[in-house]
């Protein structure tokens, strides 16, 4: 990712080792980098990266600084993620077109405020059409995760409940084809003085032990397989 001096600072980054890109750097076009947590690890192992170089296009990069674990935030996986000065982009030959610009506010309540204040300049200044940018904040990221997740969530809480519906009536019908079937058991155990209740919690208690026998293997059965699947791989 092509970078300035203040993109660590704008997206909450921090460094594990090194120093960041600087406004010399942009200034100079310099060569250098800084990596992720997982780059480090794949390019180096438990060696010092600081110093070193790492090769981007056929172009050698110094590096600069290592990031501290960050996992992925709004799409993009910091761990596994090369930062060089904007300036320098130009030397890999690819699209060099800025894309994304970040903006930091620093009062949560002005966060609508200043998304509306872009949104008016870029229309005004830029004479562009929202077809051509969007302006986003990460509440509105967050929240439309969450309709997401909680789509999902009532989705799968429908099938989850379908399933168990269906797996009810199966176990009713085995229960009355049990039932068909021990007509002559249920007449002696009534002739010698047994209440309906009792039989009736007899064939209830029979299916919660068949249901949990056969949920306790199906459990065992999946598990059993994960491992071998797991061996498998390995």
């Amino acid at each position: 990712m092509a970078t300035d001096d203040k993109y660590l600072e704008l997206r909450n980054l921090k460094l594990s080792d090194g120093r960041t890109i600087s406004f010399i750097d942009i200034e100079q076009q310099s060569k250098v980098c800084i990596i992720g947590k997982d780059v480090k690890e794949t390019l180096f192992n438990l060696a010092n990266p600081i110093g070193e170089t790492i090769k981007l296009n056929g172009d050698n990069y110094l590096v600069i600084g290592v990031l501290e674990e960050a996992g992925t935030s709004m799409g993009t996986n910091f761990d596994n993620s090369v930062l060089i000065p904007i300036t320098s982009a130009k030397h890999l030959g690819s699209d060099t077109m800025i894309k994304n610009l970040y903006v930091k506010i620093e009062d949560e309540s002005d966060i609508d405020v200043s998304r509306t204040t872009i949104e008016n300049y870029i229309m005004r200044k830029l004479q562009l059409t929202s077809d051509y940018y969007s302006v986003s904040s990460q509440s509105q990221m967050l929240d439309a995760m969450e309709s997401v997740n909680n789509t999902f969530a009532i989705l799968l809480g429908g099938i989850a409940s379908i399933s168990l519906v269906v797996g009810g009536i199966g176990v009713m019908n085995v229960m009355l084809v049990s039932v068909t079937e021990r007509i002559r058991e249920i007449g002696i155990r009534k002739s010698l003085g047994a209440r309906r209740i009792d039989i009736l919690f007899q064939f209830l208690i029979e299916a919660m032990v068949l249901s949990l026998i056969g949920g306790l293997l199906g459990v065992i059965i999946g598990l059993g397989l994960r491992k071998i699947i797991i061996l498998i791989r390995l």
